[in-house]
């Protein structure tokens, strides 16, 4: 059969460099600390004022599952001015989360539960976006790739808890 694009999200909504903003701001190297970040996102909390602020970054335009969509804020991400202390960081970013982690071995239960909110909202978008086209398209296989991809905690998530899914590939 042939294989069809059915969707493209173009910058600047990438959920790869939403979970690289909180991943250097947790502390981590912008190039292996995604992993470091799904890592420690299970020893933090849920926590209502960070969740406010996460969403404020990756935000849902439309939260049925049929039409879901999704934005995410470029002047958090990559537009304005940089973080003097750490320029892969905006001054928006830091002036809503606060001053970024530089010990990325014991980080504080703040960073923790921002690591869990960043992780959490990722993975309820995943799960929201997958939902939308399996049924839009009536598919039950699919393909997942990109660095996104590579975080096992969501991809998980979603075929554990996605019952349309018969088999996932990443």
């Amino acid at each position: 059969s042939d294989v069809k694009k059915i969707y493209t999200k173009k910058l600047p909504h990438s959920l790869g460099w939403f979970y690289k903003a909180f991943t250097l701001f947790c502390g981590f190297d912008k190039h292996e600390g995604p992993g470091m970040l799904m890592g420690l996102a299970p020893y933090g909390k849920p926590n209502n004022e960070i969740r406010k602020k996460v969403e404020k970054v990756l935000k849902w335009d439309c939260e049925d599952n049929e039409n879901f969509d999704y934005t995410v804020d470029p002047e958090y991400l990559y537009l304005g001015k940089r973080y003097i202390k750490n320029e892969d960081l905006t001054n928006k970013f830091v002036d809503l989360f606060g001053k970024p982690n530089f010990d990325s071995y014991n980080p504080e239960s703040f960073y923790r539960d921002v690591a869990y909110e960043a992780q959490n909202r990722l993975e309820q978008t995943l799960y929201k976006l997958f939902d939308r086209f399996l049924i839009q398209t009536g598919h039950q296989y699919v393909t997942f790739s990109g660095g996104v991809g590579l975080n096992c905690k969501t991809t998980g998530y979603i075929w554990k808890n996605n019952k349309k899914i018969k088999d996932i590939y990443v």
